[in-house]
């Protein structure tokens, strides 16, 4: 092995060849065990050991554990036998079957309710849209301020801007 001797911070080392690198290629084959550590402890470049331990064992049986996790065997769990019901089923509840009509019933009132808003609403707009405008002339002028001498439209023919007085 060579000892990683690069100018940057991370390095990541290469499982199959046994070397130091720079980059990440997430496009490079499957890792292999190496053929050096497949010689010592059996198996194949796919995995395999046959040698899965020290010789004399692990010192911790805590590590021991974290390389031979126990086998856990799940539960058989068999279906809870049915008992026989004592009571006899109805087939359709009156109390089902009138909260059902009366839900549909009630829905269907809203919706005919909402439809019915709906078109007159709009229908009355139509209708204050559709009316001519009215000019407003002599004394039939609604005033919105209080405003001496009071506001008029000017007369059609008037074809120049005209200015109020200031107030002084």
């Amino acid at each position: 092995m060579s000892a990683y001797k690069a100018k940057e911070d991370v390095a990541l080392f290469d499982l199959s060849a046994l070397t130091w690198g720079s980059f990440f290629d997430a496009y490079a084959p499957q890792c292999q065990v190496p053929k050096s550590v497949v010689d010592i402890i059996g198996g194949s470049g796919d995995g395999g050991a046959t040698i899965t331990q020290p010789v004399g064992g692990f010192d911790d049986a805590a590590i021991s554990t974290m390389f031979n996790p126990p086998t856990i065997i799940p539960p058989t769990v068999t279906p809870p036998m049915k008992t026989p019901d004592t009571h006899p089923h109805h087939e359709g509840n009156a109390g089902d079957i009138a909260g059902a009509v009366i839900g549909a019933a009630v829905g269907l009132a809203i919706v005919i309710g909402l439809s019915v808003w709906i078109l007159r609403r709009k229908s009355r707009k139509d209708r204050y849209q559709l009316s001519p405008p009215q000019e407003l002339t002599g004394e039939s002028i609604r005033r919105e301020l209080a405003a001496t001498p009071p506001c008029q439209e000017l007369p059609a023919e008037m074809r120049q801007a005209v200015e109020l007085p200031a107030e002084e």
